[in-house]
């Protein structure tokens, strides 16, 4: 799935699989009351990355849980099993509509 879903997403972008070390370094978290089971960790560096990797999750019948940061309680990730997590903490510009209902976040 690494390899597959890697071949999709921008050459900046990373994959790790739950059995990489890597993992670990996206995926800890303040609490491990809610740290759910992860079968895919993503860092998008582009929008269309993220658009890609939720693409992939749905062909592949996965749930997908995207965060930015992870700083708070995120109960969802708790209750994902076998689930890819998109990291957003990569995508640093926003760009609001002018009528202000919607945003969008770009690497």
């Amino acid at each position: 799935m690494q390899a597959v879903l890697g071949s999709r997403l921008s050459e900046s972008s990373l994959v790790y699989i739950s059995n990489n070390p890597g993992t670990r370094n996206h995926t800890e978290r303040w609490s491990t009351a809610a740290e759910g089971e992860l079968l895919i960790v993503v860092t998008p560096t582009s929008e269309k990355d993220v658009a890609r990797a939720v693409r992939f999750a749905n062909q592949m019948g996965l749930p997908f849980l995207a965060i930015n940061r992870g700083h708070g309680s995120v109960s969802a990730l708790g209750t994902m099993r076998n689930g890819v997590l998109i990291k957003l903490d990569s995508l640093t510009s926003i760009e609001i509509a002018a009528d202000g209902n919607t945003a969008v976040l770009g690497g």
